[in-house]
């Protein structure tokens, strides 16, 4: 049997895992058993499994509508990233691939896609040489644009870090639903034909035929992937239902007696025709054969015409552009799929057996858990750690500004080491003291560089794909390597890697900071450190006289001991507030109360998730820490009054001290140690965060180099099936690139031509002047 439509191949993909991966998910990233879900990862993986094989008919199609329906379904409950689909183009010359993505979002694609081609086959295999036949695969073909157009949508809606085949690009979406919806007009003019309607509605029809083909062509040459034989077939059809519309109106007229009119018609029929076989080159024989009967039949019919013009009738042949233009007449549109378009309503439907994994709970439901036990935390620093935490450094300037305890410390204790000095000595070396540090430059060490390698292998990749894409325009020519310049197409990933090398950047220019501290605070830190600490202590701090003091001024010294002291016990007490919080925080899980709230929304029959709608739960959970919040506040209160008492003392202190001879030197020296002690306190306290930094940054820097590795391999790919695409147009003729060229800088009517593809005929077309078999 011969054909003179075309029909899509469908993709093709090879068995994956897909039920062991399921289980892994389920058991690892839900908090749910895989067991629960036995026989729905069984059935769902048999269903994907069947979907490779099926025949393209009615029962294939129905296969895979429902398992694009339980995809849709899942889709709203499993991560789209957590295994990969491979996928092969079918559409080139050869099979190409597989392009294996990471995405489930990929394989409901694929699978739309493969809905929309067996549309097509269904209605090419649809016997139409009757009018049933006709009609049925006029219906089919506008089912299967509709699918087109569905899968059209779904590439134009893909997420933003889903980068897809060249096959599958909106271009080659906009062309198939084009061209299904011509050959679907196409069926419904042959109808028109085979009941003999009046000349002037065939003609209409033919002329809408020509302008859906036209549409077609026109997206056909954006697209990189197509057999130059698919786009001289849509070229072929546009011309040959161009050249078949003015036949048409030329027998209308001849029929009202318009001979000059007739006559101007079927030479532009015939000028079209002729085109048409100049340009001809992969026409198969059946459509050669339509185009010359065609042809035949408007020659013969010219030559009639202008011979009984020339000797009877006489009448003046109008120019083309004095011609009543032909108004297309469409009787087709896309149909929708509803399971495409409308999952949702077609799983009420019930027609594709029972959902699912109904009672998995949506994966976004863990990840709004997750976000929000993110917020909890960072709510927790903003509003209670990081605000007492200032309070508390806020004490210790004023302690350091006012040079206090060192100045206590000289006139009460002038000959010996003050206790709060041989304190800090202890807690710093329980703390790690100078090796700690150490170690802390070493692992941020480490993971910097560890981060900078990371980044400076995304750059080499990028740069490496922009040299080969260049090298490979140079050997082809741009004309022919028309590939999407390198650095349009990685600008979502340059622009990651850009803002983590600023992000690096900034680190380290901090990480310098804190090293230059480290470097000004070593000397102190290592004495303070050091086993033999208190004799080099003694040695580092000189002694003073004993002073007697002025009753006055010994109570405003006792005073600022007291103050010092009652400093040094808040900041034990916040510590350990602190730590209580951060452990109250642990164990308020949130995750109970968004499970809960998910199942009150199901139950208010409320399926669309978003994290808009947990908001509240959120609330609640916070307020959990209200009292944590009010304590905070006191805390701020009762400070002023505190600092405002030590500010006093010290001016009251400076207005009485008069000529005591309190020895400046060791007050200097006790303030220094006092300063080192804070100074390794906030050191800690940075290299903390900076590890930390890093090591976010470094699981960051990963994902983005993965990225860069999935846009290197899939331009490699597409590179290359491009080439094939190439070499094998060489191999045919003439590239329908070069030939778009031509047409584009020709003004003849041929630029109208091209290129045709393969197709056949079944059914016999009337205006080339042969009856329906």
């Amino acid at each position: 049997m011969s054909f003179n439509l075309l029909s899509v191949p469908l993709r093709t993909s090879k068995p994956i895992p897909l039920g062991e991966s399921l289980k892994e998910l389920i058991n690892n990233q839900y908090y749910q058993t895989s067991a629960a879900f036995k026989s729905d990862i069984e059935e769902i993986d048999q269903l994907r499994n069947d979907v490779l094989s099926i025949e393209p008919n009615n029962d294939g199609l129905a296969l895979l509508k429902r398992y694009y329906v339980q995809l849709a379904s899942i889709s709203q409950k499993l991560p789209d990233y957590f295994m990969e689909y491979p996928w092969f183009g079918t559409l080139g010359y050869q099979v190409t691939g597989p392009v294996a993505l990471k995405s489930l979002y990929f394989e409901r694609i694929n699978i739309a896609y493969n809905i929309a081609a067996t549309y097509s086959i269904i209605g090419l295999n649809e016997p139409r040489a009757t009018g049933e036949g006709l009609k049925k695969s006029c219906i089919y073909f506008q089912y299967s644009s509709g699918a087109f157009e569905s899968v059209l949508k779904l590439v134009e809606q893909k997420p933003k870090e889903l980068t897809l085949p060249i096959d599958l690009s909106v271009n080659i979406m906009k062309t198939l639903a084009k061209l299904m919806l011509a050959q679907a007009q196409e069926c419904f003019w042959q109808k028109a034909v085979s009941n003999t309607l009046k000349d002037n509605v065939i003609a209409r029809l033919a002329f809408q035929v020509s302008q859906f083909y036209d549409e077609a062509l026109s997206m056909a040459y954006k697209c990189d992937i197509l057999k130059s034989e698919w786009i001289e077939h849509m070229s072929c059809k546009k011309l040959h239902f161009k050249a078949a519309a003015q036949f048409r109106l030329a027998c209308v007229a001849v029929a009202a007696s318009r001979h000059g009119e007739e006559i101007a018609r079927l030479r532009i029929a015939n000028t079209i025709c002729e085109t048409a076989s100049r340009e001809a080159k992969y026409h198969l024989p059946s459509v050669s054969s339509d185009l010359e009967s065609l042809s035949k039949i408007i020659k013969d019919s010219l030559r009639r015409s202008e011979r009984d013009n020339d000797l009877i009738y006489l009448q003046e042949v109008p120019n083309e552009s004095d011609l009543p233009p032909i108004v297309a007449a469409s009787m087709v549109e896309p149909k929708p799929i509803v399971e495409l378009n409308s999952a949702e309503c077609a799983k009420d439907t019930k027609k594709y057996g029972k959902i699912l994994f109904h009672d998995l709970m949506p994966y976004l439901v863990i990840e709004i858990a997750q976000a929000f036990r993110e917020r909890q935390d960072s709510y927790v620093v903003k509003h209670i750690k990081e605000p007492m935490e200032m309070l508390t450094k806020i004490l210790h300037t004023i302690l350091a500004e006012n040079g206090l305890p060192a100045l206590i410390d000289t006139i009460q204790r002038p000959q010996r080491l003050p206790t709060n000095i041989l304190e800090h000595c202890q807690i710093l070396n329980e703390r790690g003291g100078m090796d700690k540090l150490k170690v802390f430059f070493e692992d941020i060490s480490k993971l910097r560089h560890k981060s900078e390698q990371v980044l400076q292998n995304c750059v080499e990749l990028l740069q490496m794909e922009e040299s080969e894409n260049e090298e490979m325009r140079r050997k082809h020519g741009s004309q022919r390597w028309n590939f999407a310049d390198s650095r349009e197409a990685s600008a979502d990933v340059r622009k990651s890697v850009q803002a983590l090398e600023g992000y690096l950047k900034q680190a380290h220019d901090g990480d310098q900071v804190i090293w230059n501290d480290f470097e000004q605070l070593k000397p102190l830190l290592s004495m303070m450190s050091a086993p033999n600490s208190t004799k080099l202590l003694e040695e580092f701090v000189p002694n003073s006289k004993f002073v007697r003091l002025p009753p006055e001024l010994n109570r405003i010294v006792n005073e600022l001991r007291a103050d010092v002291n009652q400093v040094k016990k808040l900041a034990s007490q916040r510590e350990t507030f602190i730590n209580t919080v951060k452990v109250k925080s642990t164990d308020l899980s949130i995750l109970p109360l968004v499970v809960s709230h998910y199942k009150k929304l199901q139950q208010n029959n409320i399926n669309t998730i978003t994290t808009e709608l947990f908001e509240e739960v959120f609330r609640r959970q916070v307020s959990n820490f209200d009292s944590d919040i009010r304590f905070v506040q006191k805390h701020r209160d009762n400070q002023i009054e505190l600092e405002k008492h030590i500010k006093s003392l010290v001016q009251q202190f400076n207005q009485l001290r008069g000529n005591i001879d309190a020895s400046q030197e060791r007050q200097n020296a006790l303030q220094l140690l006092d300063d080192a002690y804070n100074g390794y306190l906030d050191l800690v306290n940075n290299l903390t965060q900076g590890l930390s930094f890093y090591n976010d940054f470094t699981g960051k820097a990963n994902d983005v180099y993965l990225r860069c590795q999935e846009f290197y391999n899939f331009r490699k790919q597409e590179a290359m099936k491009l080439e094939q695409e190439i070499y094998a147009v060489f191999e045919q003729g003439k590239s329908p690139q070069k030939k778009q060229l031509e047409d584009q800088v020709s003004d003849q009517p041929k630029s109208e031509v091209k290129s045709s593809k393969g197709y056949s005929n079944e059914l016999w077309n009337p205006d080339v002047g042969i009856k329906f078999g």
